[in-house]
């Protein structure tokens, strides 16, 4: 490992690497490393401070990706490969009001810490292949909840949009937790989590939409990536493998399945309906298979808890016949647990009740978006815990006239 003796400044919006890092392949890759403390201004306006490092056991777990041309790829960090690597942990110092709510919606109503963890030390190559490194571990770690972002090119949307998958699993129960059965198989592995996905961000686009977020960068990053693939299929270079063909059709169907999550012009549509032509003359199997997921979400409604599931599994089946692989939904997924320990992170909100029955009654504050100053009363009921929420005259949000609600969130 070497240190580059490149000066340059953060706050211009040029990004330079500061280590250059030989992997285990013998080629040479980029990230960067930033003291602890240390200040900066991305690209899209976050400021963001370096607090400390840390080690992240949950990232040397088995990557889900696609077919690599070179056989199978380690991640390679700053130093030595995980888990003997720690990574940064940052904090965003200047977040938008609706961002700050929703961090601070999330951070009520479960006893794990935020941790923002910076992927910018991830080598660049590295950085390529998982295309952005963005996820959210909320289930694998018993005190954490980590936000794994690349702070060199992250906008509020991306923070906006991993927070919003913890949200909706905490407080409405959305999410498919279910996992292939034999995480060593990368590319069945990412057959089944690139399909939960597909789906499950529909949903978190629509609450981001719905609390006033921008969908400017996310209909960007759509339709650059089916026009920039169109034009290199037409140069010639195709998408490499089934599994990557598979994420083309996906990206071909959200235009026609979900329009309303996207802010698309006409001239974004003219980019895509290109692409479609392109890849239906080259790549026609791709199409058929994007035609048949938009059919699958005009049968089924991804907003509902019931369907949700249903719509997954037809996705999943469409996958793994398409890049021919055996599959079977009860042989083949597993479904995998919180890893959670009970802490009172608030013991001065609601003192003297359990830790778990507090984070529940701040669910369904938050659930049934019931007002600032509302009041809570607890009583027993023939041993049962009941809850009474009383909203008071003068309460600020959308139910404002005084009454009482007496609910059994909790049997003890």
């Amino acid at each position: 490992m070497t240190q580059k003796n490149e000066s340059f400044n953060l706050f211009d919006g040029s990004f330079p690497s500061n280590i250059c890092v030989l992997t285990q392949d013998g080629t040479e890759t980029n990230c960067f490393l930033r003291p602890s403390g240390y200040n900066y201004l991305n690209p899209y306006g976050l400021s963001l401070t370096v607090r400390y490092y840390a080690t992240f056991h949950f990232m040397n777990a088995p990557m889900y990706m696609p077919e690599i041309p070179k056989g199978e790829y380690k991640l390679s960090y700053h130093g030595d490969n995980p888990p003997g690597c720690p990574l940064p942990v940052i904090s965003h110092v200047n977040p938008s009001p609706r961002l700050l709510k929703l961090a601070k919606e999330v951070d009520i109503v479960t006893p794990k810490q935020i941790c923002l963890i910076d992927a910018s030390a991830v080598s660049e190559q590295s950085r390529q292949i998982l295309q952005g490194m963005n996820s959210a571990s909320w289930r694998e770690t018993p005190d954490k909840i980590s936000i794994v972002i690349d702070s060199n090119v992250c906008h509020e949307g991306i923070m906006a949009h991993e927070l919003m998958h913890v949200w909706l699993d905490l407080i409405e129960d959305y999410e498919d937790h279910r996992r292939y059965r034999d995480t060593s198989n990368g590319k069945n592995a990412f057959a089944v989590i690139s399909a939960q996905s597909f789906v499950l961000d529909c949903m978190v686009q629509k609450r981001l939409k719905e609390r006033g977020f921008s969908m400017e960068y996310f209909t960007r990053d759509l339709v650059d990536s089916l026009y920039e693939n169109a034009v290199a299929a037409e140069s010639g270079v195709l998408p490499h493998g089934s599994s990557v063909e598979t994420v083309i059709a996906r990206l071909l169907s959200r235009p026609w399945a979900v329009p309303e999550l996207f802010d698309l012009g006409n001239d974004d549509w003219d980019k895509i309906r290109y692409a479609k032509r392109i890849f239906k003359k080259l790549m026609p199997d791709t199409v058929y298979l994007s035609k048949q997921i938009t059919k699958l979400f005009k049968r089924y409604n991804y907003e509902s808890k019931s369907e949700m599931p249903r719509l997954i599994d037809e996705i999943i089946n469409l996958h793994f016949r398409y890049i021919d692989e055996p599959f079977e939904l009860s042989r083949d997924l597993i479904m995998t647990h919180d890893q959670i320990t009970y802490s009172d992170k608030f013991p001065n909100k609601l003192p003297n009740v359990p830790p778990q029955i507090k984070y529940e009654i701040h669910k369904r504050l938050i659930r049934d978006k019931l007002p600032t100053g509302t009041k809570v009363a607890i009583e027993w009921i023939n041993g049962n815990l009941h809850v009474k929420f009383i909203l008071q005259p003068n309460s600020i949000g959308d139910r404002q006239a005084p009454k009482s609600e007496v609910v059994s969130i909790w049997g003890l």
